[in-house]
C-alpha cells in the first residue's frame, strides 16, 4: 500500500512538473500588425473565382503574424502571363481592406482567360499602415 502512495505522489509531481515546463516554454504568438516585415500570396482559381489570401510574417523571429486589430489596404492587379513570368495586358484588379489576418478576398476571372490554359501573375502593394510592401505570385493557373 505504501509503495502505492509514493508512486501515486511521484506521478502527480511529475505531471506538475511537466506542466509548468510546458506553460513556460509555450511560445508567444505575434499578433501585432508593427510586426510584420514580409508578406507572401498565395491564390488559385475555383469555379471560376481567383482566391488571394496573404501571410504576414516577422523575419527576425521567423514566426507568421496572427493581427486581428488594424486594418491593411491592398491594390493588386492580375496580369496575362505569357511565358517565363513576363506580363502582358492587365486582366482584372481590386483595391481591398482586409480586417484580420485570415481574410480572403475574391475576384471573378473573366470568361476569356478561364479554363484556357492561360496562367496570371498576381502584383499586390500591401499597405500595413507603417510601411507598404509588395508582393507577387506568379505563374497562377486560371483553369477551374
Amino acid at each position: 500500500m505504501r509503495i502505492r502512495k509514493i508512486l501515486f505522489c511521484g506521478a502527480i509531481l511529475v505531471s506538475a512538473i511537466f506542466s509548468m515546463f510546458s506553460l513556460s516554454t509555450a511560445e508567444k504568438r505575434l499578433e501585432s500588425l508593427n510586426s510584420v516585415d514580409l508578406i507572401t500570396v498565395s491564390s488559385y482559381v475555383k469555379d471560376g473565382v481567383l482566391s488571394i489570401k496573404f501571410f504576414y510574417k516577422n523575419r527576425d523571429e521567423d514566426k507568421y503574424v496572427y493581427w486581428k486589430e488594424g486594418t491593411v489596404s491592398c491594390q493588386c492587379k492580375v496580369y496575362e502571363d505569357v511565358g517565363n513570368k513576363k506580363k502582358k495586358q492587365k486582366i482584372i484588379g481590386i483595391d481591398k481592406k482586409l480586417k484580420r489576418y485570415d481574410q480572403r478576398f475574391y475576384l471573378d476571372v473573366p470568361k476569356q482567360y478561364l479554363n484556357k490554359g492561360k496562367k496570371a501573375i498576381i502584383e499586390c502593394s500591401v499597405n500595413i499602415g507603417y510601411k507598404t510592401l509588395n508582393v507577387t505570385d506568379g505563374g497562377v493557373s486560371l483553369d477551374d
